[in-house]
């Protein structure tokens, strides 16, 4: 069954930050951009790879793998650029009593 996954406090968490979660068997990556909160799974669907390393474009609100270049929609996870053509899962995340919370079960944007 579903649920919410206490993260951190959300002052613990500065801004421009990601930090990498781990949810039973999935790694999950979130992302503090402009008081945001975005959230991806942790391997590059293209080869596998792991993101947590990837270059963050703030303005754009993407990632980069290290590996092949590929690019990520962090609000979305739609996949941006080749090689990479499936999208991320996202995490629903959210602050509640001053806590970083993830939703356990990822979800793909629609369209």
């Amino acid at each position: 069954m579903a649920e919410w996954i206490d993260v951190c406090k959300d002052s613990d968490f500065e801004d421009n930050t990601r930090k990498l979660v781990e949810l039973d068997d999935t790694d999950v990556l979130i992302f503090k951009i402009d008081n945001n909160y975005y959230a991806v799974d942790h391997f590059c669907t293209h080869a596998d790879y792991e993101l947590d390393d990837g270059e963050v474009d703030l303005k754009e609100c993407n990632i980069k793998c290290p590996l092949h270049d590929a690019k990520f929609c962090l609000k979305t996870g739609k996949a941006l650029t080749p090689p990479a053509f499936e999208d991320l899962p996202i995490y629903k995340v959210r602050i509640h009593e001053s806590l970083v919370q993830i939703w356990d079960e990822p979800e793909y944007e629609e369209g």
